[in-house]
């Protein structure tokens, strides 16, 4: 039924379950749907260590909104349906986002937004269909961002914005509208074995951001472009698979006013097969100081369709 207001936690060690009695209805909560002018579903202040789990959210601004709350679980929920955004986290630490499946159609925000928030683990989530990003970071440093897949957002599928030490690995970031994943001002990140694909503009792009590592990732399908830099220096770049193989692909590697950029073991290139006649492109717009240098720093694919690769 629909809930006129949300719940607020306010004390420290609570379990929120809507599978069981333990709730402030004090008995299961088949939905927890709000009036669509509400708020938030559940929010939570100034606590740690409370648990959110097995609830199904809709018709929120916020379906769950924590801020200065620590150490806490949010799990196994389905979100998003009809709200603004899934899970909103503010000035909130060493907390674990897991299993939520789905994050999905969330009406003008993102799946899972994060700011000024440190050391939190992000995974096994699907995030899909949302109107913005599907995982954004703002000013927020060394969390863990795996094993979740995110496709068919409007945005970007992850995008981080002045965030530092974050760990992105595992994911699978296919079919977004923009970029599969984002660095925007954010340093000292690792973007390691990620598999994207058929994301509208970028795989993988930076933009003003330095000394991160891009390792073993492969980035495949029908895309604009592969890997972009921009403004961005002295990023290690490395074992990574970049190749396009749709009409509308141009670059599997694109490089501006961006210097000191190093690495080796990447496969890159664009083929494109669908064209009248066929042709193959390498694909490869170096950076200001010439690398990656051919054969060098990496070899080039000619055909590429669903991880098959035929090397030069």
């Amino acid at each position: 039924y629909t809930h006129d207001e949300g719940y607020i936690i306010d004390e420290d060690g609570y379990v929120f379950d809507c599978y069981s009695s333990n709730n402030p209805e004090g008995g299961p909560i088949d939905y927890l749907i709000g009036p669509n002018d509400g708020n938030w579903g559940i929010k939570a202040e100034n606590v740690n260590s409370i648990e959110i789990k097995n609830c199904v959210f809709g018709g929120w601004a916020y379906d769950v909104f924590l801020d200065y709350v620590d150490n806490s679980l949010i799990k196994n929920n389905d979100l998003g349906e009809g709200s603004g955004l899934g899970i909103r986290m503010t000035n909130s630490n060493g907390n674990n986002i897991t299993q939520n499946n789905p994050i999905q159609n969330t009406e003008f925000g993102s799946g899972i937004f994060l700011e000024n928030s440190n050391n939190n683990e992000i995974s096994h989530n699907l995030i899909q269909n949302i109107t913005y990003d599907g995982v954004i970071l703002i000013n927020s440093d060394n969390n863990h961002i795996y094993g979740n897949a995110i496709k068919n957002n409007y945005y970007d599928g992850i995008y981080l914005f002045y965030s530092d030490y974050n760990t992105i690995t595992g994911n699978t970031p296919n079919e977004n509208r923009w970029n599969g994943i984002e660095l925007d001002n954010s340093n000292n990140n690792l973007i390691n074995d990620n598999w994207g694909f058929d994301n509208g503009e970028y795989l993988i792009r930076l933009w003003n951001s330095n000394s991160n590592q891009i390792l073993n990732n492969q980035l495949l399908g029908e895309n604009i472009n592969g890997l972009f830099l921009k403004n961005s220096n002295n990023n290690e770049i490395s074992s990574n698979i970049a190749c396009q193989n749709d009409y509308f692909s141009y670059l599997s590697f694109m490089c501006i006013t961006s210097t000191d950029n190093h690495g080796t073991g990447n496969i890159l290139g664009s083929y494109v097969d669908n064209y009248p006649y066929g042709f193959y492109m390498l694909g490869v717009i170096e950076c200001d100081d010439g690398w990656p240098v051919n054969e060098i720093n990496y070899v080039a694919c000619n055909q590429c369709n669903d991880g098959t690769l035929e090397y030069t």
